[in-house]
């Protein structure tokens, strides 16, 4: 298969936060069965390494007032001109989308051109929820943009959804239900194809150890671990209450560590709270934990920072938002909770006290996520799911010819 995907925020290498790892993986597992994989992303996100994965086509991002506007994709006339481009010097079987804004001038590029190729439209979240969720967040945008973009993206979504996209992939089977109630389509045209991990080795005690020695954590401590960007507001939130609420209640527990990791969270000490900045390899600094912390009362989609902790054998101490969209049981893979209060606090004492649940509960994560939330099966389901599409477009397409 000849595939364009269209990111919007993000580029395809090194990623750095949840969306890009989705994504960066997704493309890599199509790369690995055999497809020529052609991106067009900002070039703003643009790295070298880019090219050892895919075609790459780059556009410069549209400002106005030294502003990103990605909402305004469709008016970028640079996108628009580079898209035209590429449907004309490439073979393309399948278009994939991950935003709306855009998904207007991929349909009118295709017209232009006469690329006659199916759209899928592959988002991280029901953009429209996440927006609503969190937007108030985000000191960046003024009033105007907050009380504008909304409805716009909104409309922008519908749009997509029911008319401009072909087929639809969702990250859950909430976010699938969602977009067919919110939009009245039918439950056919969405399939689920679900965010995961990679399965990295566990570790040894030894390594354990060595690892927390080379941190300056403690060899004997029960570390809490909490890992996200900071620049996305649900994990500064989280952080805050780590570092406000939660932590508080064990400062007398000399034995009880809580860690933070994550590209651009500030490095800083504070009472039982140690934040590490980014760290460059993940899984292991995940693994030298005993705990995963993930207070998460908001954002959309799956919250691939469970998955990195389930991968790591860490037992989960989360909220029913942290683990939305994911199937897993209660007690069984995971501890969690309906709010952060003192329920929260006695799930994480429990754990704190009890070694052998620990282990339980991380064993089971990690049989989880080995069985069903690993990238190579999601990829091989994307894969089957895609050359599905394209011969049942082609199909139609046969039957419409002979019809005439």
């Amino acid at each position: 298969m000849n595939i364009l995907s269209i990111p919007v925020f993000y580029g395809l290498s090194k990623p750095s936060h949840g969306g890009q790892n989705r994504y960066s993986h997704l493309i890599q597992q199509l790369a690995k069965r055999g497809n020529h994989i052609i991106v067009l992303e900002p070039q703003d996100f643009f790295d070298v390494d880019d090219y050892k994965l895919a075609t790459i086509y780059t556009y410069p991002n549209y400002r106005v007032f030294h502003r990103g506007w990605s909402l305004l994709k469709d008016l970028d006339i640079w996108f628009v001109s580079k898209l035209v481009r590429i449907l004309r010097d490439e073979p393309v079987d399948l278009i994939a989308i991950e935003y709306p804004s855009g998904a207007f001038a991929v349909r009118l590029a295709t017209s232009l051109t006469k690329t006659n190729v199916p759209i899928v439209y592959g988002p991280q979240n029901v953009e429209s929820d996440f927006v609503r969720e969190v937007i108030q967040q985000v000191a960046l945008f003024s009033q105007f943009e907050r009380k504008i973009m909304l409805p716009y993206l909104t409309a922008l979504e519908k749009l997509t959804t029911k008319y401009l996209a072909d087929r639809i992939t969702a990250v859950s089977d909430e976010d699938k239900n969602r977009f067919c109630v919110k939009y009245g389509l039918d439950t056919e045209k969405v399939a689920v194809i679900p965010s995961g991990c990679e399965l990295g080795n566990p570790l040894d005690q030894q390594a354990k150890e060595r690892l927390r020695a080379e941190m300056g954590l403690e060899a004997d401590s029960v570390i809490v671990v909490f890992h996200g960007s900071y620049s996305h507001p649900p994990n500064k939130q989280a952080i805050a209450t780590i570092v406000n609420f939660i932590a508080p209640k064990f400062a007398r527990d000399k034995s009880i560590q809580f860690v933070i990791y994550g590209s651009e969270v500030p490095r800083f000490r504070q009472g039982n709270v140690i934040s590490l900045g980014y760290v460059a390899d993940l899984h292991s600094a995940l693994s030298a934990a005993d705990i995963a912390l993930i207070p998460i009362t908001s954002g959309g989609g799956t919250k691939l920072k469970v998955f990195d902790c389930m991968s790591a054998a860490l037992p989960v101490v989360t909220t029913r938002k942290g683990v939305q969209g994911i199937n897993l049981k209660a007690d069984v893979h995971a501890l969690i909770v309906d709010d952060l209060d003192e329920t929260i606090i006695d799930a994480l004492t429990y754990l704190i006290h009890d070694e052998h649940a620990r282990w339980r509960i991380g064993t089971n994560a990690r049989r989880l996520v080995e069985e069903h939330y690993n990238w190579e099966c999601i990829g091989e389901k994307l894969d089957r799911l895609y050359r599905e599409i394209i011969d049942s477009y082609r199909d139609a397409r046969l039957r419409r010819k002979t019809n005439e």
